[in-house]
C-alpha cells in the first residue's frame, strides 16, 4: 500500500458500501463477458462496452480509496493489445484481458474488510456556551435578569400564593415592579420632553 502524507491507503467510504459497489461492478463484467460474440462487428462493440466498463471501474476505486494506488492496479493492467488478423484469436485475447480485470476486482474485494477506514477527526471541538436566562433591558442600558417563575407567580394576583411563598419572594416582586414603574415613569419623561 501505498502512503499519502503519512498516513496508509485507506477508505474514504463506509466498508459496505464500496463492498457493494465493488461487487456490484464485478457481477455487471461477468453479465458483459457471457454476451455472445460470432463475428468482428460484435467484437468490436463487445469491446467498447469492456473499455467504458473497465474507466468505470478505475474511476470507482479512486473514489473508493484515499489515493489512485489500488486504482493503479486496474489500470496497469494493459488492456486489449492483441491486434492479429484472425477473429477467433483476438476474441480469446480480449476474453483473457477482460477476466484478468474481474480478477483484479475480485482480489480488491476480498482485502475490503481488513482495509484501514478513514481516521477519526481528533480536533478538539468548540466550547458549547449556556444560553442566558431571559433577561430585560431598563431605561438606561442595564441588564437584570428576571425569574421567571416569580414573574409568573405575581400575575396569578394570589394573595394566599404569594403569602404562603414567604417574604423574600414578595420582595423580589416588589423590586420587579418598581423597576416596570420606574421605566414607564422615564420613558413619559423622556416622551413629554421631546414634544414641550
Amino acid at each position: 500500500m501505498s502512503e499519502t502524507s503519512g498516513q496508509k491507503t485507506h477508505l474514504v467510504m463506509p466498508d459496505e458500501e464500496a463492498l457493494a459497489r465493488v461487487s456490484g461492478h464485478i457481477r455487471t463484467g461477468k453479465q458483459l463477458l457471457e454476451a455472445q460474440v460470432s463475428n468482428a462487428d460484435e467484437l468490436r462493440d463487445i469491446k467498447a462496452r469492456y473499455r467504458k466498463w473497465r474507466e468505470y471501474g478505475i474511476q470507482l476505486l479512486k473514489n473508493i480509496f484515499s489515493d489512485d494506488s489500488v486504482a493503479e492496479r486496474l489500470q496497469g493492467g494493459g488492456g486489449i493489445v492483441y491486434t492479429g488478423p484472425d477473429f477467433e484469436g483476438r476474441y480469446q485475447q480480449f476474453r483473457s484481458d477482460f477476466l484478468q480485470d474481474i480478477t483484479t476486482l475480485e482480489s480488491i474485494e476480498e482485502t475490503l474488510p481488513i482495509m484501514p477506514r478513514k481516521p477519526r477527526d481528533t480536533s478538539p471541538k468548540p466550547m458549547q456556551q449556556e444560553a442566558p436566562g431571559p433577561v430585560t433591558q431598563n431605561f438606561h442600558g442595564h441588564v437584570s435578569n428576571v425569574i421567571g417563575s416569580n414573574s409568573g407567580q405575581a400575575s396569578q394576583g394570589s394573595t394566599t400564593q404569594a403569602g404562603s411563598s414567604g417574604g423574600g419572594k414578595m420582595w423580589q416582586l416588589f423590586l420587579a415592579l418598581l423597576g416596570i414603574a420606574g421605566v414607564i415613569a422615564a420613558a413619559y419623561i423622556a416622551y413629554r420632553m421631546h414634544w414641550m
